[in-house]
């Protein structure tokens, strides 16, 4: 009697469970357009659970142009099926993309660096970064002018290489990552960044008031495509930047309403408050990347 009892208590558990999964009411819905999931939930419980977590307990991916010596092709530890040099890779999400066809990102804010890495002869680790002007990136500059040498570096032989961070949303991956702009590969890539970016602080938009107004930079779409560039005798791949619509930026304008610019505008303000921790020993200058000319001044 008992065994019965149990036996059909759980065969109504079951039935009511597969009930309740087959509910239209229960079904996860998302936004056709934008992936988000839609649901309502009570203002009171927005967030709960995470009250404690800090910058500590978040990192960032990694965005990146594969090379030749990119662990994502040469490292059989970190090898990606499919990968080539030329290829970018979001380490978010494993997905890589076809440098000839470009993939579009989101900028949500930026940073500048001045980046310390031992010797290659001692492991081509991260030691630090610093400010520009800093005095070590001082002590480096008058060293490596002093000496002839590029890129900079200190007297103990540790290089110093100037780096833009882009922090960015990539095509449709709701999942923030940086991407490391250094000027130890990317020579080309300063005048296609500094053309855009001077292109969008001139840009203004009319609000409601009539007022012109600069947007926020993740209201503009962008698109990133690779190509093959020589320096000192040496192939790697570069990239160029555009703006996502016939490269023009006042097509590349995307609602101030749209869920991609809500979250754009939220990670440079977790950014800002340091509520995003970025492992930055885990991306290297990979072993084959061609120093060559002095990308940012």
């Amino acid at each position: 009697m008992l065994e019965q009892e149990y036996y059909n208590e759980d065969k109504y558990d079951y039935e009511y469970r597969k009930e309740l999964n087959m509910s239209d009411e229960l079904a996860i819905k998302r936004d056709e357009e934008t992936g988000l999931v839609v649901m309502d939930i009570p203002s009171e419980f927005e967030g709960i659970g995470s009250e404690q977590l800090g910058a500590d307990d978040r990192t960032v991916p990694w965005f990146k142009i594969l090379q030749g010596g990119s662990p994502e092709i040469k490292s059989a530890n970190s090898r990606v099926e499919g990968a080539q040099p030329g290829m970018f890779y979001n380490s978010a999400t494993g997905d890589l993309f076809s440098g000839d066809e470009g993939v579009e990102i989101t900028i949500c804010t930026t940073e500048r660096k001045f980046v310390e890495y031992t010797p290659k002869d001692k492991g081509n680790d991260f030691v630090g970064k610093h400010e520009p002007g800093s005095p070590v990136v001082r002590e480096a500059e008058a060293h490596s002018k002093l000496n002839d040498i590029w890129p900079i570096e200190r007297p103990n032989k540790n290089r110093i290489v100037d780096t833009r961070y882009l922090y960015v949303l990539v095509g449709d991956c709701l999942e923030p990552a940086v991407m490391a702009i250094s000027s130890s590969k990317l020579k080309n890539f300063k005048n296609s960044y500094k053309e855009k970016m001077s292109i969008y602080h001139r840009c203004r938009v009319k609000n409601s008031n009539g007022d012109k107004v600069k947007p926020p930079l993740c209201m503009i779409r962008f698109i990133v495509k690779s190509f093959d560039d020589v320096g000192k005798g040496e192939d790697f791949s570069n990239l160029k930047m555009f703006f996502a619509v016939d490269d023009n930026i006042n097509k590349s304008i995307r609602s101030f309403d749209d869920p991609i610019v809500k979250l754009g505008i939220q990670v440079a303000e977790d950014f800002n408050n340091s509520n995003i921790q970025v492992d930055y020993a885990e991306e290297r200058v990979d072993s084959d990347e061609v120093i060559d000319v002095k990308v940012f001044e």
